[in-house]
């Protein structure tokens, strides 16, 4: 088991990625980009049109989710991280 480093940064985009390409019928059309400045990064999810229902969800649960998990690792490194879900 690797150690976890506390200064390090969570990579976030490979995070997103996961969740995302876990719910979607096509996970080979998702595509994660991630842009960062100083203080905040912004992860872009871009995947195929008819997946795009389900990244949102149900009244915008998942990506609810998605955000909750940016915030969460927000806490955790003083750096703000954004979700923009793409078509």
């Amino acid at each position: 088991m690797s150690e976890f480093d506390a200064d390090e940064r969570v990579d976030i985009g490979n995070v997103i990625g996961t969740v995302v390409r876990a719910i979607v019928d096509d996970p080979n059309a998702v595509n994660v980009t991630v842009v960062e400045s100083e203080k905040t990064t912004i992860v872009e999810v871009r995947s195929a049109k008819a997946d795009i229902g389900k990244i949102v969800g149900k009244h915008g649960a998942m990506a609810n989710v998605l955000r909750t998990i940016c915030t969460s690792a927000s806490g955790r490194d003083d750096h703000r991280y954004l979700v923009n879900i793409l078509e």
